[in-house]
């Protein structure tokens, strides 16, 4: 967010706050919203709702916001996820490696 931010103030590009919006409401739709106590036709509804707005983000601006279709085309809705789930994997595999490393230790 505060890159985001940062992006759209100073440096004058508006180009960014879908990026990060729909990326970490990706987290949320797939991975956080599972966590909470709420109905399955609850979860399909939000599901569809972002959806719709990926759509309805780059439809031409009469109907749509027109966001270029080239930022779909480079999948930017999903950079957000990737760089979370893939340093999360990061961490997890440096901490089982030490765990690993830390128990053999342990047992000589």
């Amino acid at each position: 967010m505060i890159v985001a931010f940062f992006n759209t103030k100073y440096l004058g590009s508006a180009d960014m706050w879908p990026m990060f919006f729909t990326g970490f409401t990706f987290m949320f739709v797939f991975t956080y919203m599972y966590a909470l106590n709420i109905k399955k036709y609850i979860r399909l509804i939000i599901t569809v709702l972002y959806f719709a707005f990926i759509v309805w983000l780059y439809i031409p601006i009469p109907y749509g916001l027109g966001r270029d279709p080239s930022f779909l085309l480079r999948v930017d809705f999903l950079w957000i996820p990737i760089i979370l789930y893939g340093l999360s994997a990061l961490f997890a595999g440096i901490v089982f490696l030490w765990v690993r490393r830390n128990k053999k230790i342990n047992l000589n």
